[in-house]
């Protein structure tokens, strides 16, 4: 344990090392409000819509991930074809990309993080906009920016190498 006066060493965690059953839920309030145990309860209870359509990918399931992606459409869809761009499954992103095409941020930021290069293109292919801000800051082009493979790859689909950063634009407009 370091001391108070110590600077704590903390090791670097990258973001794939990490594992949700569950999307944050930020919950204010405290014991006294109105609602806030019952909240507190539901939300222990409630199962995550997603988890057994993820569990079946991470599982290789084939069976009950076509059953269980029947029943999913809009937002708890996204950690689903998150999950499959994490275990390198092209063929179930497709899939739940046809039966509903939203996509975030965090999906294309997962993809071209780890440089794969196939799920950006299939999610480019299904409406990403190649130069739209990830997280409102960089394009895909930023974000890929210390490879030189992937860079050169992005500005040969169409990106556009003069898109300044976007707050960077509005800041100083």
């Amino acid at each position: 344990m370091a001391s108070p006066n110590e600077t704590p060493r903390l090791k670097n965690v990258g973001i794939e090392d990490l594992q949700f059953d569950y999307p944050p839920v930020i919950v204010t309030g405290d014991e006294e409000d109105a609602g806030y145990q019952e909240l507190m309860v539901s939300l222990e209870k409630e199962p995550a819509p997603w988890k057994p359509l993820c569990e079946a990918i991470r599982r290789d399931d084939e069976d009950i991930f076509r059953e269980e992606s029947l029943h999913l459409k809009g937002p708890p869809t996204l950690a689903a074809k998150k999950e499959a761009i994490l275990v390198g499954r092209l063929d179930l992103l497709k899939l739940l990309l046809e039966r509903d095409d939203s996509i975030e941020d965090d999906t294309v930021a997962t993809a071209c993080d780890r440089k794969y290069r196939d799920s950006v293109r299939m999610l480019l292919d299904f409406g990403w906009p190649i130069d739209k801000p990830v997280y409102f800051t960089a394009s895909l082009l930023c974000t890929a920016v210390d490879d030189v493979e992937i860079t050169q790859w992005l500005i040969e689909t169409g990106a556009d190498v003069n898109l300044r950063l976007y707050f960077m634009s509005r800041r100083f407009r």
